[in-house]
Order: C-alpha cells, then sequence, then structure tokens
C-alpha cells in the first residue's frame, strides 16, 4: 500500500505527496451518473487536486498529461486522475497508453 515517506520527483525535485482529508470530496451527482468513477468507485481529481496531492504546480501535472508520463484519463480537453492509479505509479508500476477516437487511457499495467 501507498507509504506515507514516499516522495515524488518531478522536474527533478523531490517533493512529498500530500494525505490531506481535506482535499478529498464527495463525488457530486452529475460525476456518478457520468459514470466517470474509477474501477474502485473512487471519485476523478482534477489536475489542481492531483498537484496539490502531489506537492507540484498545476503546470508540472498538466505536462506530464501531455507527455503521457502520469496516469490520467483526457477526452477533449478534459483531463482526470484517479489516486489509485497516481499511487500505483509512485510505487513504480509502468504505464500503459491506449488512445482512442475518443480520448486516452494512461494507466498503470496490471
Amino acid at each position: 500500500m501507498f507509504s506515507s515517506q514516499a516522495t515524488v520527483t518531478l522536474g527533478g525535485v523531490a517533493r512529498e505527496p500530500h494525505n490531506d482529508p481535506q482535499l478529498a470530496r464527495p463525488a457530486s451527482r452529475a460525476t456518478l451518473q457520468r459514470g466517470a468513477l474509477g474501477g474502485d468507485g473512487e471519485r476523478p481529481w482534477t489536475v489542481q487536486e492531483a498537484a496539490d496531492w502531489l506537492g507540484v504546480s498545476r503546470w508540472t501535472v498538466s505536462e506530464r498529461v501531455r507527455l503521457s508520463e502520469i496516469p490520467h484519463r483526457k477526452r477533449g480537453r478534459i483531463v482526470r486522475l484517479f489516486e489509485g492509479e497516481l499511487k500505483a505509479w509512485l510505487d513504480g508500476c509502468e504505464l500503459e497508453v491506449r488512445v482512442a477516437q475518443d480520448g486516452r487511457v494512461v494507466r498503470p499495467r496490471s
């Protein structure tokens, strides 16, 4: 499982991820209706929420999304990230990239 001692190295800078429960908020009804939840039923995070949790800037997360270097789901301009996938990525899982007509999915290999 995820260790609070893990560090994230993004842009050559090592940072500690945040475990702030205030960053998590319940899923909205619209999110639930769209079926945008992850495989474990977790609520998707915005780029800003993921950046806050990782302790890096929003720009850094956006750039990693653009380069497919961080797990995410992208459909059009909408980008969503999932805590469980980010934890697996931080634990060293390789990423699997799937590109479809309606978007891109980058997630840890099973």
